[in-house]
C-alpha cells in the first residue's frame, strides 16, 4: 500500500508543478509576449520550487531578464 501511495504523490507533484509552469507561462505571454522555446522548456525542467519562485517574481519583473536572473 505505501508503494501506491508513493506513485500518487509523485503524480500529484508532478501535475502540480504541470499546473504551475502552465500559469506561469501564460502570465509570462500576457507580460512579456510569446516565449522562446528555450524559455518554455527552461520552466518545464525546472523544479516546483524554481516555478514558483518565478511565479512570485513575475509580478515585479519588468523584462523576462529580471524574472530569471539568479540573486547571489
Amino acid at each position: 500500500m505505501t508503494y501506491v501511495m508513493s506513485w500518487e504523490r509523485f503524480a500529484e507533484e508532478r501535475g502540480e508543478k504541470r499546473g504551475e509552469a502552465n500559469a506561469l507561462l501564460i502570465l509570462f505571454q500576457t507580460k512579456f509576449g510569446a516565449p522562446a522555446p528555450a524559455i518554455e522548456q527552461q520552466i518545464h525542467e525546472a523544479p516546483l520550487e524554481q516555478v514558483q519562485h518565478w511565479l512570485k517574481r513575475i509580478l515585479t519583473a519588468d523584462r523576462p531578464d529580471d524574472l530569471f536572473k539568479t540573486i547571489s
